[in-house]
């Protein structure tokens, strides 16, 4: 299936399934809408991204829809901390795939995947794309699920402030 096709029929499928009809593309219109409102932040997010930006050169990648990435970004206020930011579907590719990952690496002048550490929440997509693309990587699991996949990320941690620690930065406290 093509990302369009997917997006305006999952909630279609998924309400047939249980015996229903709906308007997949409206209803994910509507879903959209409300995603691009959401952007809470980890608890120490803020800190730690707007102290790693004097140490680190960071970039987002990212599955989904541009619009809704870039306006989540902008309202949490993490935009301005990033050289650059690269969503999927300006891309043509997603993560995990090696393509993506390739596409992001030809615009990041000066790339070194030694010294880079892609840092997600997510194993399929993050974890598993890191590793294709011959990235450490750091899974982000607040919610210290049990990992049963064959997917193994060189860093687990809980809690942001324990990236101090594998970046070899100091962490010091804001007042």
């Amino acid at each position: 299936m093509t990302r369009d096709e997917v997006l305006n029929t999952r909630f279609s499928a998924l309400f047939k399934e249980y015996g229903y009809e709906a308007d997949g593309a409206l209803l994910e219109q509507k879903y959209r809408s409300f995603l691009e409102e959401g952007h809470q932040l980890i608890d120490g997010a803020f800190d730690l991204i707007s102290s790693l930006q004097h140490q680190f050169d960071l970039y987002i990648v990212s599955n989904g829809v541009s619009k809704t990435q870039y306006k989540r970004l902008r309202d949490s206020g993490l935009f301005p901390f990033f050289k650059d930011i690269f969503v999927s579907e300006d891309t043509g590719f997603q993560k995990p795939m090696k393509e993506y990952f390739d596409y992001v690496f030809e615009r990041i002048p000066q790339f070194s995947a030694e010294h880079t550490l892609i840092i997600g929440d997510s194993l399929t997509a993050d974890i598993k794309g890191g590793q294709l693309a011959g990235l450490d990587t750091c899974w982000v699991n607040p919610d210290m699920k049990i990992n049963e996949s064959e997917i193994m990320p060189t860093y687990e941690i809980h809690k942001l402030e324990k990236l101090y620690h594998i970046l070899n930065i100091e962490h010091t406290v804001s007042c």
